[in-house]
């Protein structure tokens, strides 16, 4: 019953996580379009946490490149070669350049890519998924 009930539930969250990265990505798309090439995956922890902290073109070429690069090898939080940062520094600041919207032109657009991309974090962080594994594994359900 319990696993029944678990997997109900994944698939209830699955369902809401996949509306949520389609939400997300039409946002982005009227934001900061040329985002979506920077990081190899657009949905990983350090790509939607420098979006959170910079979500516009604007923001990220008020900062000087040595200035990106440091806060996304902050956000990466373990060591990795400079050379990776740098070149993520780099095609962030080509992707704000090339970036159709030089501006906002709604404020909620920021207000709705914050509140998707906290969204988005916390189903990246939920436990659901685990505990199916634990209960079908242990014979519980």
């Amino acid at each position: 019953m319990n696993l029944r009930y678990l997997t109900r539930q994944y698939e209830s969250l699955t369902g809401m996580y996949v509306q949520a990265k389609l939400q997300f990505q039409a946002v982005l798309d009227q934001v900061f379009s040329e985002y979506r090439d920077v990081f190899g995956d657009l949905y990983s922890k350090v790509s939607l946490r420098f979006l959170a902290l910079y979500p516009t073109s604007q923001s990220v070429l008020a900062m000087s490149q040595e200035t990106v690069t440091a806060k996304i090898l902050r956000l990466v939080g373990h060591v990795i070669t400079n050379r990776w940062s740098l070149e993520k520094t780099q095609i962030l600041i080509a992707a704000a350049k090339r970036n159709p919207f030089k501006k906002t032109a709604f404020p909620s657009h920021l207000i709705s890519l914050e509140l998707l991309i906290n969204l988005l974090l916390y189903f990246q962080n939920t436990s659901v998924g685990n505990e199916i594994m634990f209960l079908s594994k242990s014979g519980m359900g």
